[in-house]
């Protein structure tokens, strides 16, 4: 599976890249069922793997798995954002760090670390937040 990865940005350097108002680290993938990373960044295979086991139960009969890409955002504090946006695919967010609120479609959800949250089209974003502590969201695509 490691010759699997098309590419993972920041790999050369060895961490993460600027992307908007956060940085992130985001690898690519020919649709498959599984991963599994490299180091340094296999540390993260046990997240993707509860990420892989939770998107697999929310299937219906039938379809498929097919991993595209793992995103890994990193916010420095609540000062950094993401615009509304929504994704043709379903996908899978685990929150880790500080709390943060998400919205989707206009409801605010607070994360927790450790939280996930399945999201299949809906419209979302991160807004602003004061106070906001470090926190990082690795999602599956």
């Amino acid at each position: 599976i490691y010759d699997q990865v098309l590419y993972a940005f920041g790999r050369g350097r060895g961490g993460f890249r600027r992307f908007g108002d956060r940085r992130i680290l985001d690898f690519k993938f020919k649709g498959l069922p599984d991963v599994c990373l490299k180091p340094p960044f296999d540390v993260i295979n046990p997240l993707i793997r509860a990420l892989v086991l939770i998107a697999e139960q929310s299937m219906n009969n039938g379809e498929t798995l097919a991993l595209l890409q793992i995103l890994v955002n990193y916010y420095k504090d609540g000062s950094k954002t993401v615009l509304a946006h929504r994704h043709r695919c379903r996908h899978i967010c685990c929150s880790l760090g500080a709390s943060r609120d998400i919205e989707v479609e206009g409801k605010l959800i607070n994360m927790s670390h450790g939280d996930c949250l399945p999201l299949g089209g809906e419209m979302h974003a991160v807004p602003a937040a004061e106070n906001a502590k470090a926190r990082a969201n690795v999602t599956n695509l």
